[in-house]
């Protein structure tokens, strides 16, 4: 017999990993971006109806916000987020501080590392938790009220 809630939280854990690294990636471009002084927006392809009635793939530009900014003492200080959540990047450590923009680039790749070895699999259960406390109840909302 498998067990569903397992396999449940194996796939939202999965998940986490990909839609968070993939996130920290994007930091990191955009950080690159920052650094040289020229922007950077995703750009995708978005499925539309065009003017003729077919189907056309346009490019879709979105502004990416960035989890970092200038303290009131000249430093600058980042956080990890994933949604609107902010997720500790160690025990009890939200934010992330430097006197440079260049210093959040071994920040961020050892983040990405960490993600894809599975060490902020623990940052998960604190966001699954939090959502709780706000109302959502996660695995067992697919089975009902017991």
């Amino acid at each position: 017999m498998y067990d569903t809630a397992a396999t449940i939280r194996g796939i939202r854990l999965a998940k986490f990993r990909d839609k968070l690294g993939s996130a920290l990636k994007r930091q990191y471009d955009l950080l690159e971006k920052a650094i040289q002084g020229r922007t950077f927006s995703l750009v995708t392809m978005e499925r539309a109806v065009g003017d003729s009635g077919r189907i056309e793939e346009l490019p879709y530009y979105r502004q990416l916000k960035r989890w970092w900014w200038k303290t009131a003492d000249d430093q600058y200080a980042i956080v990890i987020r994933y949604g609107y959540h902010r997720l500790p990047f160690e025990r009890g450590r939200f934010v992330y501080e430097s006197d440079t923009l260049e210093a959040f680039k071994p920040f961020l790749i050892a983040q990405m590392r960490r993600v894809e070895r599975g060490e902020l699999d623990w940052a998960y259960d604190l966001y699954m938790s939090s959502r709780r406390i706000a109302g959502f109840s996660g695995v067992s909302s697919l089975y009902g009220s017991c």
